[in-house]
């Protein structure tokens, strides 16, 4: 199956999608099915829960909205490369684990990420990921 997803949501955006900036451009992108995840995206959206039902609904209602990328071991392969970089110019330990990933699964995939604004993209912008930032505030304007 081709892929049709051109983007992923970082966790930044689904915590903030009550937002109203952030609904209003999020929103559609997710009603035209363009929107991807990943399985470390899944596992921080499931840690996330507040309840065993909230958890328990989470991981179904994502697979049923929400295009699956890959991440086999190339993609930590590729994470483990993007750290070593940072590791060189010293900004390893401020890049999450799970943002390594990220970006090394959208790199791969060829999607952008699309982050709220002010959330560390270090990792993203080593492993050549096109990022989309959007403001969870209304007095600011979207791109």
């Amino acid at each position: 199956m081709a892929l049709v997803a051109q983007f992923l949501f970082a966790t930044s955006v689904w915590a903030r999608l009550d937002a109203a900036p952030v609904a209003a451009r999020c929103l559609p992108i997710i009603r035209r099915g363009l929107v991807a995840t990943c399985a470390i995206v899944d596992l921080e959206m499931s840690y996330s829960a507040r309840s065993p039902e909230s958890y328990a609904a989470t991981p179904a209602d994502r697979a049923l909205a929400l295009e699956l990328l890959a991440t086999d071991q190339a993609v930590l392969d590729r994470a483990v490369d993007v750290q070593a970089v940072l590791a060189e110019r010293g900004e390893h330990r401020p890049a999450a684990l799970p943002d390594l990933v990220v970006a090394a699964t959208c790199e791969r995939a060829e999607v952008t990420v699309l982050r709220v604004a002010g959330c560390s993209t270090g990792s993203i912008g080593v492993a050549r990921v096109p990022v989309g930032s959007l403001s969870a505030h209304p007095q600011r304007a979207l791109p």
